[in-house]
């Protein structure tokens, strides 16, 4: 029997399970939420140049990746992964 419950002075309510699809508890996503963005090879080569010449012009990599507004861990990650391009 669904209900509340009084236990000492406070309220118990039962909720029913929270539906959550098959396809997010394969992935493990939860909710509807992804992990990130997807961007585009076009869209990660020009923020990549971006800080490669800010770097040349004496601006440390932290100060280069600000202005390209990007973090600095996604710009080490992307020139490994698109270095070469």
């Amino acid at each position: 029997m669904a209900g509340p419950f009084n236990y000492g002075g406070f309220v118990k309510v039962e909720c029913p399970a929270l539906f959550v699809p098959d396809e997010m508890r394969e992935t493990g996503l939860s909710l509807g939420m992804t992990r990130g963005r997807n961007y585009t090879p076009e869209q990660i080569v020009s923020p990549l140049r971006q800080v490669e010449v800010a770097v040349a012009n004496e601006k440390t990599t932290a100060q280069a990746c600000k202005e390209a507004a990007i973090a600095v861990q996604t710009y080490y990650r992307w020139r490994k992964e698109y270095g070469g391009l």
